[in-house]
């Protein structure tokens, strides 16, 4: 005689239905890519741009130590008193 105790239901692998699968993949997947989208691709494209020089519109350039940079450290502040 077999008990209650005794009976073991035997279980699938998938203990989900597709609908808890679709609604799991649904709710860590949609904020993930957003996460990823918004903040991880602007912060690798800025350390990919902080590497590299650039040039404006007008053709003054903006890379380090350039005349355009050096004219606009010698002008006046409001902070300077002058």
């Amino acid at each position: 005689m077999k008990t209650a105790a005794t009976v073991q239901k035997k279980r699938s692998r998938r203990s989900l239905s597709k609908t808890d699968r679709f609604t799991l993949a649904t709710f860590v997947g949609i904020p993930t890519l957003l996460q990823i989208i918004l903040l991880w691709v602007p912060a690798v494209v800025t350390i990919i741009l902080s590497f590299t020089y650039w040039h404006s519109p007008e053709g003054y350039s903006m890379g380090r130590n350039s005349e355009l940079q050096k004219y606009f450290l010698q002008q006046p502040t409001l902070l300077s008193g002058a």
